[in-house]
């Protein structure tokens, strides 16, 4: 798993922490942009499928051994968590960096 990975893992669970989520992956992309300018987009490509990847293998290991009449309940509530905690933090980050990669590697 990328850095990048690691650092949303372990941050975004906490929503107070949204401005040190921030101020993470901005230097996480920092250090991509500047490190490797000809390849940066497919660095942060990678590390955003890592990230997903490993949230497959959590939400994998969320439903492992679960009986199958309450698989669906389950489910229905990790998708919840997703929706209303994870994804709001990830979609507020996503937008304010994609203005801050443009700007890096306009220069």
């Amino acid at each position: 798993m990328s850095a990048f990975g690691v650092i949303i893992e372990r941050t975004v669970v906490y929503p107070a922490l949204r401005e040190d989520l921030n101020a993470l992956v901005k230097r996480h992309i920092q250090t991509v942009v500047t490190s490797m300018p000809n390849r940066a987009l497919n660095k942060l490509e990678s590390d955003a499928a890592d990230l997903i990847a490993a949230g497959m293998v959590t939400l994998n290991a969320k439903l492992m051994g679960v009986h199958d009449t309450k698989l669906i309940a389950r489910v229905v509530e990790t998708w919840n968590f997703f929706w209303d905690q994870v994804l709001t933090y990830v979609e507020g980050v996503s937008d304010e960096q994609l203005s801050f990669i443009y700007f890096m590697l306009a220069d």
